[in-house]
């Protein structure tokens, strides 16, 4: 028979278990919130990285600068920010050992496992900027790419044709940079060989040239025209009216007859018929 003093023993006993369970399960948690704060506390301290820019004389190239300014703006400490032209020894040594084939670009160096950004390739030591867009300086071919040239042919006396400087602002808005823009009329002594080399049939016409290839809208050029042999872009889907050279007249342009009775107050407005062919472009 178990004596009262020995329930008191083993309470004693109990208890005391329990304390130390107690002592180390707080410990334990103690130590692990003393690890996470201390991750939050290294997570939120800057992230230490330099920044290397190899730029080259191309007035007119991508700019990385926003590029550079949105690093900035993120949760780091720019040690050291270098400029250098791809003419520099420097310069060409970095893009043969980190296969850059598109200037201007961005490397990054530093802290950068702890940094997340998209666009960019990991070498281990560096990130490189690879989301280039154009124009840009091409370092295999050495020549600037993405410089349009666009030549619009108007007909000579259609004032109803469609006007295809729209497409050339559309180009514009999605980032194509047109460097050289004409605008020609049908049988200028220039308008005729154009005409007769890609063998033009409609005007107006826009013929691009074959620069736009490192564009993203090149890829949806064939449902508006053609690519020629020398790989210029040519329009040959325009909206009517157009002049067709070879039966030399406007196509395209139509006439509207309405047949009303004044009479019909509850009848639809006359005007209607017309509004609704002009807004699906006749």
């Amino acid at each position: 028979m178990v004596k009262k003093r020995d329930y008191l023993n083993i309470l004693v006993v109990v208890l005391i278990a329990i304390l130390a369970i107690n002592i180390l399960t707080s410990s334990f948690a103690g130590k692990e919130l003393s690890k996470k704060l201390d991750a939050k506390i290294e997570a939120s301290k800057p992230v230490e990285i330099s920044i290397i820019k190899i730029t080259v004389d191309c007035p007119d190239c991508f700019n990385v600068d926003s590029i550079v300014s949105n690093l900035k703006s993120l949760n780091v400490n720019v040690t050291e920010e270098k400029v250098i032209n791809i003419n520099e020894f420097e310069a060409k040594e970095l893009a043969s050992r980190y296969k850059i084939d598109k200037l201007p670009v961005v490397m990054i160096r530093g802290d950068i496992n702890k940094i997340q950004l998209k666009g960019y390739e990991n070498f281990n030591d560096t990130l490189v900027f690879r989301d280039i867009k154009a124009p840009y300086y091409d370092l295999k071919d050495e020549q600037v790419k993405g410089l349009v040239k666009v030549t619009i042919i108007k007909p000579k006396d259609c004032d109803k044709c469609t006007d295809l400087e729209i497409i050339k602002t559309q180009l514009e808005n999605v980032g194509v940079k047109i460097n050289d823009y004409k605008i020609l009329q049908e049988n200028e002594e220039e308008t005729n060989n154009i005409i007769g080399k890609y063998g033009i049939d409609k005007l107006p016409t826009m013929l691009v040239s074959k620069d736009l290839a490192v564009y993203d809208i090149a890829k949806a050029w064939l449902n508006v025209g053609t690519i020629a042999d020398d790989g210029n872009y040519l329009l040959t889907r325009m909206q009517p009216p157009y002049y067709d050279l070879k039966e030399k007249k406007i196509k395209g342009l139509v006439n509207l007859n309405i047949i009303y009775d004044e009479g019909c107050l509850e009848c639809q407005d006359k005007i209607l018929q017309e509004n609704a062919l002009k807004s699906i472009g006749i």
